[in-house]
């Protein structure tokens, strides 16, 4: 199972971005990277570390089985939302994160 971890702080904001995509080119691997909606850190996740270290450091990690998918594509600046929770927690998360992530909603891109 996937773990995830970033502090409230470290989100920036909640737009689109580029996700996932890998450079297995001329391979049945390939993935290209799409725009989802998602979470954008300030500092990125890093990989190899546990949930439980990455608490201890104070550093946004990414872990289990989305290391291999993570390493193979080009994402550690985002936590994506589009595709990968049902809209009642997709919409808990964006709850949550304006309560204890304000900034993330200070920003207005246009697109």
């Amino acid at each position: 199972m996937a773990q995830n971890h970033t502090s409230w702080d470290n989100i920036k904001e909640l737009s689109k971005d580029w996700y996932g995509g890998n450079s297995a080119y001329f391979t049945r691997f390939y993935q290209p990277a799409k725009r989802v909606e998602g979470f954008i850190f300030y500092r990125p996740a890093v990989f190899g570390l546990s949930v439980e270290d990455g608490l201890r450091q104070q550093v946004p990690v990414i872990q289990g089985w989305a290391l291999l998918a993570v390493q193979m594509s080009r994402f550690s600046h985002m936590l994506p939302l589009d595709g990968f929770l049902n809209e009642q927690t997709r919409q808990e998360l964006i709850k949550d994160a304006k309560k204890y992530a304000p900034q993330t909603f200070q920003v207005i891109k246009q697109e």
